[in-house]
């Protein structure tokens, strides 16, 4: 069953307007793996020149919340990239330092 604007809570249109601004901030291959998601799902979508596109607030709640799931798994991944990289920035100028 779909949802819609008009069937939504508030806090479930919280959620998925948080969400549209969230997307917005993916990698490519993050996007493409949103694309994959909603096709496996066969959630509806439209696609053209300019890109994918599909309704936040009519998306399925299971879809909605798997979708979400990967939101965080790529947030939480993109933030361990960055800690990994900052570690091995100060191990390599530890080095340059002769291990200080």
């Amino acid at each position: 069953m779909s949802a819609s604007a008009a069937s939504l809570t508030a806090e479930e249109y919280e959620q998925r307007k948080q969400f549209s601004e969230e997307i917005r901030h993916l990698t490519k291959t993050e996007m493409e793996e949103i694309y994959r998601t909603l096709k496996e799902s066969k959630a509806e979508y439209s696609e053209n020149s300019n890109g994918v596109f599909f309704d936040v607030s009519k998306l399925p709640a299971d879809i909605f919340l798997q979708l979400q799931k990967l939101i965080i798994f790529c947030k939480a991944n993109r933030e361990e990239f960055i800690a990994r990289e900052e570690e091995y920035k100060r191990a390599q100028e530890a080095i340059a330092n002769g291990g200080d």
